[in-house]
């Protein structure tokens, strides 16, 4: 009797991984045969990053790496206003592939009244933060990393809230919460990617029936870490990978049923790959 491998709905790119990648493909024919400078990662998958080196793509850490007039590309986590001006005087051929709902929020950033504080939940090492939080014209920006450290903020008559994009929505609202029981003219303005939401729940969901699960996504990927986390609570047996190739027959032993999930930068190839292993190694999905 085959074991049973369950498929979380959706699997696979977000929207704005999915308008990033379709960006550097439309510069490939508008430019043909010029190289494409991106800055950083364009997405957070060392499969997308390599198979865009494989076809002509740069990656630099800064604008300064960039030849003058250029054909260059900004990646979907945002980019700061000097990093901007950088690049005008650079003369580049450029486009900025930075994911819809992290434009909304610079520009929320940049509306705020400047003399209310600005709480901001997410890794300030991060950079959609590092854009966002640039955009923010807050005198007083308390950057915090969990819910505990709520206690050593300084006491606020009143505060604006966001938070990073991919962050796990169930610890955003509880943040939200605890700073609105403790913050008397407390403004709620943060906002998780609604598809990051329905792979986390669905992951949740998933993993409640489920001996073991699996997620599909490079380790420097901040929604795909948070995916195995919280795999990991309801199973207590959950795994990160990125491909195929690191799966091991040794995993899966004394586990019945297998659920899956994918970070919102995994490609479908990928997927696929991982799949026909399971498959290959005593699972059939089940719808």
């Amino acid at each position: 009797m085959k074991k049973k491998l369950f498929l979380a709905e959706p699997l696979g790119f977000c929207n704005g991984v999915r308008l990033a990648v379709q960006r550097f493909e439309d510069m490939r024919k508008k430019y043909p045969g010029e190289l494409i400078y991106v800055l950083h990662e364009l997405v957070h998958n060392s499969v997308v990053t390599q198979s865009m080196r494989e076809k002509g793509a740069i990656f630099v850490n800064s604008v300064e790496e960039i030849p003058v007039g250029a054909v260059a590309l900004f990646g979907a986590h945002g980019v700061t206003t000097a990093t901007e001006e950088a690049a005008k005087k650079r003369n580049l051929r450029l486009s900025n592939a930075v994911c819809p709902l992290v434009v909304q929020l610079q520009v929320k950033a940049a509306r705020f009244d400047p003399d209310i504080p600005l709480v901001f939940f997410g890794d300030k090492q991060h950079p959609e933060v590092q854009s966002i939080l640039d955009h923010a014209v807050a005198h007083d920006i308390h950057v915090i990393s969990s819910k505990e450290e709520i206690d050593s903020l300084p006491l606020m008559q009143r505060a604006v809230f966001l938070s990073q994009t991919t962050r796990n929505a169930e610890v955003v609202a509880a943040i939200a919460k605890r700073l609105a029981e403790r913050i008397p003219q407390f403004d709620n303005q943060a906002h998780v990617c609604p598809t990051v939401q329905k792979h986390q729940e669905a992951v949740r969901l998933l993993a409640q029936t489920c001996d073991a699960m699996l997620i599909i996504g490079s380790p420097h990927s901040a929604n795909g870490r948070y995916l195995a986390e919280l795999a990991g609570i309801s199973t207590g047996h959950a795994r990160l990978v990125e491909n195929a190739q690191q799966l091991k027959p040794e995993y899966f032993d004394d586990i019945e049923t297998l659920g899956l999930g994918t970070a919102t930068s995994t490609p479908d190839s990928v997927i696929k790959d991982v799949i026909d292993w399971i498959h290959a190694h005593g699972f059939e999905t089940v719808q």
